[in-house]
């Protein structure tokens, strides 16, 4: 790689570095990466890629040189990159710099969110499966639980008191808020939101609520979602289920039919048939209204 950057600086051109990890899983501790140099050359983006073959021992010598958006293909198709992986791509200015960052993977603390690569735009992730989105979540739950245990103890301590106990405590305190901050910041990028932020819906009368209670399931077996709701409180989760918040901490699952009628599901089976009154922005349950 470097000779290809080197060689290609000496003609005079532009060229750049690509650093990506690759991660079997969002939990991989130990992602690999690869390197390979790009150059801008008449408002197209090509690849010098010299160690391609060791994934692909197959094609021919030329294909060391690819347009981007082929080099891109190839690197999320490999093999080992399964529908769980997470591919990251970065782009730097020199190949000691790539290096810098990307040559000891395993110093970027195991997760893909705790990498200094990690800013809101000058990354891109060229593949992740729908666990990116819910270990996301659930890894800005975990943190944000210990900063606050971590804000209770560092008011416990005064710099006065316990200058050394004080200063470590701090320190883990400004390194885990770090970590969030990255966290929080690659939420927003992908638009995920969490079960917390979503309100409970208006769309069902009280009375009904209660009388399906018994089909719906706790917060904790909700993950990354799409959006806060449409007009009828239905939200979809990155996994492909819908669901709608009836409490704090009840959802119920919904699913829609091929003939387009709604209908409560719970344990895989379809439990009450639902329609939604435009009109009075309501959902009905005939079912239960024709016990009432």
């Amino acid at each position: 790689m470097q000779e290809s950057y080197y060689s290609l600086k000496n003609q005079g051109k532009q060229p750049k570095v690509i650093g990506l990890l690759f991660y079997k899983t969002p939990w991989d501790e130990a992602p690999s990466n690869h390197f390979a140099v790009v150059l801008k050359e008449d408002a197209y983006d090509f690849v010098v890629d010299p160690t391609i073959n060791q994934f692909y021992p197959l094609l021919p010598e030329e294909a060391i040189i690819s347009t981007l958006d082929e080099w891109k293909a190839l690197m999320i198709n490999k093999e080992g990159c399964g529908k769980s992986s997470v591919v990251i791509m970065n782009i730097f200015d020199t190949p000691s710099l790539a290096k810098d960052v990307l040559a000891q993977p395993f110093d970027t603390k195991g997760r893909y969110f705790q990498s200094s690569l990690i800013k809101k735009y000058n990354v891109e992730f060229l593949k992740h499966g729908t666990n990116f989105e819910n270990c996301l979540i659930a890894d800005i739950d975990t943190i944000t639980k210990k900063l606050k245990t971590l804000t209770n103890t560092l008011n416990k301590y005064s710099e006065t008191g316990d200058p050394e106990r004080f200063r470590a405590i701090k320190s883990l305190h400004t390194e885990t808020k770090g970590d969030l901050d990255k966290l929080m910041a690659l939420k927003s990028h992908f638009s995920i939101f969490s079960p917390d932020e979503i309100k409970v819906t208006h769309s069902i009368k009280s009375g009904f609520k209660k009388q399906i209670l018994k089909y719906s399931v706790p917060t904790k077996d909700i993950k990354a979602l799409r959006s806060t709701g449409d007009a009828r409180g239905i939200i979809s989760t990155f996994s492909g289920k819908s669901y709608i918040k009836i409490q704090k901490n009840a959802w119920v699952n919904v699913e829609q039919s091929e003939d387009s009628s709604f209908w409560i599901t719970f344990q895989g089976q379809k439990k009450l048939l639902m329609r939604f009154d435009e009109m009075k922005e309501k959902w009905f349950f005939p079912a239960l209204a024709a016990k009432a």
